[in-house]
């Protein structure tokens, strides 16, 4: 699942793609480059910064809509259409395997 914070630590862990292109970023530490929603009263006023005014407070729990997505999406493996047709696709898939084993082997 795509985590827009994970994936700006990732790739950007400095920060200086973010500082370039959200200048209300510029003054903040790199510590709290990635989620600057988190930083105290008093970082955000010596990072010259209010968040919720100056830059926008999250508008999604990162932490709960991924929870919510991974009950979506693991819930499915328990529906009985999906548990049939994941023996179809394991059938399909290796059944001809083993058999050419089994065949090269004797050969």
């Amino acid at each position: 699942m795509y985590n827009p914070v994970k994936q700006s630590q990732d790739h950007d862990p400095e920060g200086k793609y973010i500082k370039k292109w959200v200048p209300e970023l510029i003054n903040v530490p790199t510590i709290h480059i990635h989620e600057p929603w988190k930083m105290t009263k008093m970082e955000q006023t010596f990072c010259g910064l209010v968040i919720g005014k100056d830059y926008p407070s999250p508008i999604v729990d990162l932490t709960e809509s991924g929870r919510k997505a991974r009950e979506k999406i693991w819930g499915h493996r328990k529906h009985e259409l999906v548990k049939e047709e994941k023996q179809r696709i394991l059938k399909v898939h290796t059944i001809k395997r083993t058999r050419k084993r089994k065949n090269n082997a004797s050969e």
